[in-house]
């Protein structure tokens, strides 16, 4: 869905009407001027469904280099998709639409248990997606906007889903960045993620 084809009043009033329960047998109706089709890939077109998610990207980020230099014009803009594979073709999108030179940044990927080392090696832990991980290789260029995924610093405003927009990286251990919606710039430092074990 984008809000190229709409003004940001009429999908208020849309998603206003699904709150209050204004839609008929408990299913929601969503007008035509608010969707984007994705067409299939086929033999002779094998390339159709990259084609429409870049129309779409467009939609939502149009101009992408020359507004994302207005701190305010991400408020209100995101793209939400339902599995990592899908946010990864997406990244990968906006990442070849923005100018400038990328840094690439690579997780340090352990075992807890010294014994399973001789089980997985380094290169099977860094093609794993546990859920809320990031890649294992992280291309950033300056500009480019950026989701937190834990909370680090509440205080900072640094909140899991906090948008934020990279500035440069400082030593390999810190990235600058500035927070959308205050423009204030914070710190964030290399973490440690530790998968939940599922219980089968």
């Amino acid at each position: 869905m984008g809000l190229g084809c709409v003004s940001k009043e009429e999908f208020d009033r849309w998603t206003l009407s699904i709150g209050d329960g204004m839609n008929q047998d408990g299913k929601i109706s969503i007008p035509e001027n608010m969707t984007t089709k994705i067409i299939p890939n086929t033999k002779e077109s094998p390339k159709n469904e990259e084609k429409c998610m870049k129309l779409f990207c467009e939609k939502v980020f149009p101009d992408l280099n020359e507004n994302i230099k207005d701190s305010g014009w991400l408020e209100g803009r995101a793209v939400l998709a339902p599995t990592n594979s899908e946010v990864d073709s997406l990244n990968n999108v906006i990442q070849e639409w923005m100018t400038g030179k990328g840094i690439s940044l690579l997780s340090a990927d352990t075992l807890e248990n010294p014994e399973d080392v001789f089980r997985f090696n380094t290169e099977y832990l860094n093609t794993l997606r546990p859920n809320g991980f990031p890649q294992h290789n992280l291309l950033l260029k300056p500009g480019m906007p950026l989701m937190v995924l834990r909370n680090i610093n509440p205080r900072q405003g640094l909140c899991n889903g906090t948008r934020v927009i990279f500035d440069k990286c400082i030593k390999n251990k810190l990235l600058q960045c500035r927070i959308v919606e205050t423009n204030k710039i914070v710190l964030i430092p290399r973490i440690t993620f530790i998968p939940k074990v599922r219980n089968v």
